[in-house]
């Protein structure tokens, strides 16, 4: 069995049906789509796209979810809305 890489994942994606559920990770999507439309289709530029968004990611800060937002209130019920 052969594991897909990023270029053969971003593929699979970019020619999915339009009524498919498809996702793919948006740091990949955009340090993908800040290639050039030639370079897409190069499998190592797509594969180094793709590295560099899971270090970038690896770097960012971890934040907690918030614990207290409308979306709260709203589901209690408890929203004033003035």
């Amino acid at each position: 069995m052969t594991t897909k890489d990023a270029f053969d994942l971003w593929w699979e994606w970019a020619k999915k049906p339009l009524d498919s559920m498809l996702l793919i990770d948006g740091d990949i999507h955009y340090r993908v789509m800040e290639l050039s439309p030639e370079d897409r289709r190069h499998r190592d530029k797509v594969n180094e796209a793709a590295r560099q968004a899971e270090q970038s990611r690896d770097l960012k800060v971890k934040r907690p979810p918030p614990t207290h937002s409308a979306w709260n209130h709203y589901d209690a019920g408890t929203l004033e809305v003035k």
